[in-house]
């Protein structure tokens, strides 16, 4: 990131970068290991899971979600990566009820897997050591996709089309830290929130 480059080398006094990502790039065993985060924080964000307009795998994927924190098993994984302060998921949702025409459930049912578009940034989706693709929501997404009983599927997508990648069919859900809006919820099927991001300050 320019804004963690830039603080390292004394160019700027401090930035604003997301908390989540601060987790996964600054402090000790990273490339940043001498930036910190100073104070509580800024613009509160919650994250979800978006699928087409319309789409019936929403509700079933929020039973998954209540499911995995329920069992324990969204914290533990939240855990892994230092995010289980930040896990929401309590609000309330609709059941699932499979559409009657054009299941979005159906078709991904019956192909099996679930195409789930990722860009790579830690601690969300990024390869460790030995090239295997790791991180909270590569875990989440699992989890949740062993529930559902389909395989998880990553594809790597240009974040700036991901609107068109998934209405093309080209990817079943965006599944990667992605901010829920007022613009995305009337373009998008948003899953309940499952954590709450916000900005922070970096320093020396």
């Amino acid at each position: 990131s320019t804004v963690l480059m830039e603080v390292k080398t004394g160019t700027a006094d401090a930035g604003l970068i997301d908390y989540v990502m601060s987790i996964g790039s600054i402090g000790e065993g990273t490339d940043y290991e001498n930036l910190i985060v100073t104070g509580d924080g800024y613009s509160p964000e919650n994250y979800g899971i978006a699928f087409r307009k319309g789409s019936d795998v929403t509700a079933k994927v929020n039973e998954a979600i209540a499911t995995l924190r329920d069992n324990g098993k969204l914290d533990q994984i939240a855990k892994n990566y230092k995010l289980d302060e930040l896990i929401t998921a309590n609000d309330t949702f609709e059941p699932f009820k499979q559409a009657e025409k054009d299941s979005d459930w159906e078709y991904i049912k019956n192909k099996g897997e679930l195409v789930i578009g990722i860009t790579y940034f830690a601690p969300m989706n990024y390869e460790n050591e030995n090239g295997e693709l790791v991180g909270f929501e590569t875990e989440f997404a699992k989890a949740v996709c062993e529930v559902l009983g389909v395989k998880a599927k990553f594809q790597e997508i240009n974040w700036s089309a991901k609107e068109t990648e998934l209405a093309a069919k080209n990817i079943d859900c965006i599944w990667n830290g992605m901010t829920i809006t007022d613009e995305r919820e009337e373009n998008m099927s948003i899953t309940i929130p499952y954590m709450q991001n916000k900005q922070v300050m970096i320093v020396k």
